[in-house]
């Protein structure tokens, strides 16, 4: 999409493209919030109070952790995420020509990593059925790092060899 909205202008196609999404994702998410309904209703009789609650939720040490946990593994995506591209382009040098229909090398490599994500999420609850979560985590979170690692040492411009360390990675 880049190269199509850019007609030769990488910058003014970003612009462009991620308009679309935004005003899609803006879309669905007014779809959502519009088709969802409540279905747990509260007893008329139930009194909540705000800052009971917050101070009980503050109080719970796994609460807190699990807090911390998404809010570092969010920010670890998105800076990955947008390191990413940089890293495709000025550093390895990927370039942008069309490999396969409209897509380039740098979609290839995100839309086969977001493809890979998908079916580890599917994975997980089978892999949590058969193993322990504190070791799974452990133990993937390890492999993570490594293949992370890998990529210091693979050379600038072998895209194969990043696409296939991408893939187990985003598992």
């Amino acid at each position: 999409m880049r190269n199509y909205f850019g007609a030769g202008d990488n910058a003014h196609g970003y612009k462009i493209t991620m308009g679309i999404f935004a005003v899609i994702s803006v879309l669905l998410w007014l779809y959502t919030f519009a088709s969802t309904t409540e279905r747990v209703k509260t007893p008329p009789t139930q009194k909540s109070n705000i800052k009971k609650d917050l101070a009980v939720l503050f109080k719970n040490g796994p609460w807190i952790a699990l807090v911390f946990c998404g809010l570092f593994t969010l920010m670890n995506l998105a800076v990955r995420g947008g390191a990413t591209l940089f890293y495709l382009d000025y550093y390895a040098k990927i370039g942008t020509d069309t490999l396969f229909w409209i897509f380039d090398r740098t979609s290839i490599f995100f839309t086969s990593g977001t493809i890979a994500m998908i079916i580890g999420a599917a994975m997980s609850k089978p892999l949590c059925n058969r193993f322990s979560k504190r070791n799974l985590m452990m133990v993937l979170t390890a492999l993570h790092g490594m293949m992370i690692g890998a990529f210091f040492f693979i050379p600038p411009g072998d895209y194969w060899t990043m696409l296939v360390i991408q893939l187990p990675r985003q598992l």
